[in-house]
């Protein structure tokens, strides 16, 4: 649900949490092994993308985005909690923060020790808050 912040600035709390299965076979599992198989880090982030939307709903605009790279999570070896990003407007400005808790560690490496095996292994799940 929307969440109504002051024109002129201040904060909001916005609880979410997502899961997204892992498991071996899986659309998500192939699509996070072909992001770590990437020379390109960029490819392996998640984005959290605010948004502003009127009052009845009809018109959105975005407003930046904060990211996250799997990569990075996987080569500090820990899940990320409590984790504060900054959100950049088109610009590259910073313009807010978001908090963001991330645990994909495990599947993560079992991704990894597949792609160097070359082959399938165990499964998962990712949850990103």
């Amino acid at each position: 649900a929307p969440v109504e912040v002051p024109a002129k600035g201040g904060s909001a709390p916005v609880a979410l949490a997502k899961a997204y299965a892992l498991e071996r076979g899986t659309p998500m599992r192939k699509a996070v092994a072909e992001a770590l198989k990437s020379e390109d880090e960029t490819d392996s982030e998640i984005h959290f993308v605010l948004y502003a939307c009127s009052k009845d709903g009809s018109k959105t605009t975005e407003l930046g985005a904060a990211r996250l790279s799997l990569e990075q999570l996987l080569d500090g070896g820990a899940d990320l909690a409590t984790t504060k990003l900054p959100v950049l407007d088109s610009n590259r400005q910073t313009i807010g923060h978001v908090v963001a808790s991330v645990a994909a560690l495990a599947p993560l490496r079992e991704i990894e020790a597949e792609i160097e095996a070359g082959g399938a292994a165990g499964g998962g799940v990712a949850v990103a808050r």
